[in-house]
This record gives C-alpha cells, sequence and structure tokens, in this order.
C-alpha cells in the first residue's frame, strides 16, 4: 500500500490510524530510522532482542500517530518542509520513506 503526505515545517509525517494498527504502531511505539541507498528512510519497530546493538536514530509515534524525523538526518537527505513524500508499507512491518518524484513529460517520448 502506497500513500502520500507532505512533511511538516517541524519535520513531522502524519499516518492515518489505518495503517498505524496495520504496522501495529500505537502512541509510544519506538522506531528505528535508517536511511536507504536511495535517498530514503525506512523505519522499522524497535525490538530491543532484534536491535540491541542498533547505533543509529530512535524516534516514537504520538499519541496523534504522527513521527518526526529529525533534522540531521533530514538535513542529510536534502529535505526541506513541505516536501512531499512516498509512504510504502512493507510486508515485515515497516514503512519505506522516499520523496516524491515526478517523471519529466518530455521523457515519456
Amino acid at each position: 500500500m502506497k500513500l502520500s503526505r507532505r512533511l511538516s515545517t517541524r519535520g513531522g509525517i502524519y499516518l492515518p490510524k489505518q495503517h498505524r494498527l496495520q504496522l501495529l504502531w500505537l502512541a509510544g511505539t519506538l522506531l528505528i530510522l535508517k536511511p536507504t541507498d536511495d535517498g530514503g528512510l525506512s523505519l522499522h519497530r524497535y525490538y530491543s532482542l532484534l536491535h540491541h546493538n542498533h547505533t543509529g536514530d530512535y524516534i516514537r509515534v504520538t499519541s496523534s500517530g504522527a513521527v518526526t524525523i529529525p533534522k540531521k538526518i533530514r538535513s542529510q537527505l536534502g529535505w526541506k518542509s513541505g516536501i512531499s513524500l512516498d509512504l510504502q508499507l512493507s510486508d515485515d512491518g515497516g514503512l519505506f520513506i522516499h520523496p516524491h518524484c515526478i517523471k519529466n513529460k518530455k521523457e515519456d517520448f
């Protein structure tokens, strides 16, 4: 399932309740952030037994169902407020976030 969202001025992304429930992300759920090779970001639920050696960044799901991407990560990825992002739910309970790409119409010919 794929949806699009805009990044807020403070780096927040709202996830609809149906998608949070599908991912089992309740308020306060701890998530691991990992940049992907293609300029995106993956968010996965933190499990202490599986991720005890993880040295990356963590975020929590807010009570309103939003996640806030830290400023240093947004800067590394070149994401500015208002950017349109594609969110893709993965089969393993994660979420992949990539900047929305608009194809140039001239390239289609």
